[in-house]
Parts: structure tokens; sequence; C-alpha cells
């Protein structure tokens, strides 16, 4: 018999798509993932390089970071801000070349 919980706490996230995003996921718990987000997880759900997040994070227009120890995280809310910020602001949100 299937555990209920499982199925349902596996729902709480959304789908992982590809390699990259399943191996950076392994080992974290659905709750720690609905929290925060490390740079890399960040990038690979919200469907960007980390070299062009760098280049937001160098012009102003990264999510705001927590810093614990020598790791850097984006709270769900951060990131959920950061998309308001985006999506409101509707200029060209490409990296200036």
């Amino acid at each position: 018999m299937e555990d209920s919980s499982a199925k349902k706490n596996d729902d709480a996230f959304p789908p992982m798509k590809g390699a990259a995003l399943r191996s950076d996921l392994r080992g974290v718990s659905t709750a720690q993932q609905l929290l925060a987000f490390s740079i890399a997880q960040f990038c690979v759900l919200h469907g960007i390089s980390r070299s062009f997040y760098y280049v937001l994070e160098q012009t102003g227009r990264a999510p705001k970071t927590l810093n614990l120890g020598r790791r850097r995280l984006i709270t769900v809310e951060a990131a959920q801000q950061w998309r308001e910020e985006m999506t409101a602001t509707g200029e060209d949100n490409r990296a200036e070349q």
C-alpha cells in the first residue's frame, strides 16, 4: 500500500525537470525545499542560468539572499517578491550586453 503522506509531499513541490535539478535537490526534504533555495536551485526552478543570475546580481536586479555561514540562500518569499518585481516593471529584463 502506498503511503498517502509521501504522495502529498511530492505534490507540494513543482515537478522536477532535468537531471541537474534532480541531482541538486537529492537528499533535501520537501519542507526544506519550500523554505529556501540555493542559487543553483533558484536558477533551475526559474529557468535561468547561473551566469545570468550573477548578471542580475551585478545590476541590482537579483532576489535578496540570506547568508548562513558560507551558504547563500534565497527564501521562497524573496523569490516571490523578485518575480513580482520583474513582472511589474514591464521593461525588458534581459541582461544588458
